[in-house]
């Protein structure tokens, strides 16, 4: 919310992302979905993967939390 919060129009701003993520469950990223992003990066890079960093990010916090999407929305994260 840094980028919002700097702009002139700050509320307008702000209240237009959470209107945007209201949908959306946001689920923390801290020290124990960190352990499991070190896990899957250490495990696709010696099976040779090339999964992009965001990718990860997604496929650590989804992993860690339990919430599995029904169907994966990329190719890069059908490997994990």
């Amino acid at each position: 919310m840094t980028v919002a919060e700097n702009r002139k129009s700050r509320k307008k701003t702000l209240e237009k992302l959470e209107k945007f993520l209201a949908p959306f469950e946001v689920m923390p990223f801290d020290d124990a979905v960190a352990s499991v992003y070190a896990r899957v990066r250490g495990e696709a890079e010696t099976l040779g993967r090339v999964i992009g960093p965001n990718d990860l990010l997604i496929a650590a916090t989804v992993i860690f939390h339990h919430r599995f999407p029904r169907k994966p929305s990329t190719a890069s994260l059908e490997c994990i």
